[in-house]
């Protein structure tokens, strides 16, 4: 009896130490930055490019707009939420934002929902900002990226 217990603890140490292992092995998240400029809104899509976790480039749409409350018009201050799918040469990934127009500035979060190519595996987050200057609109998405390639 006092065997098979030695037995099955030893095989139970062992199968953790896998774990443990591969965990280990783990690569940590990286930071990016990913710029959009958009050059239409309706519908909005642009040239893209990143750096960092994420060194690609290439167009961008925005396939979901939504507004909080839903009859809230566009442009008008408060939350709103948008879905994009950036395409490049190593594939295609698709960014959730939740961000809020406070009527000064666009500021808000993002993740990472899906990816074909070498984004299939990848995840991240991340915080959004817009800018505009005469001529550029600059939707900056900056965070971590994990799992590219």
């Amino acid at each position: 009896m006092r065997s098979l217990l030695i037995a099955a603890a030893v095989a139970a140490a062992a199968s953790l130490a896998g774990v443990a292992q591969s965990t280990a092995n783990a690569a940590p998240p990286v930071a990016v930055e990913i710029q959009a400029h958009p050059l239409s809104f309706s519908p909005e899509f642009g040239p893209w490019s990143a750096t960092g976790g994420i060194d690609d480039s290439g167009g961008y749409v925005r396939t979901d707009a939504r507004t909080s409350p839903p009859d809230r018009p566009f442009g008008v201050p408060g939350p709103f939420k948008e879905v994009f799918v950036f395409t490049g040469s190593l594939g295609t990934f698709t960014i959730k934002a939740e961000e809020r127009d406070t009527g000064t500035e666009l500021t808000g979060v993002w993740q990472i929902e899906s990816g074909t190519g070498d984004y299939q595996d990848a995840s991240g987050h991340g915080t959004v900002s817009f800018s505009a200057s005469p001529g550029l609109f600059t939707l900056t998405l900056i965070g971590v990226v994990s799992k590219v390639g």
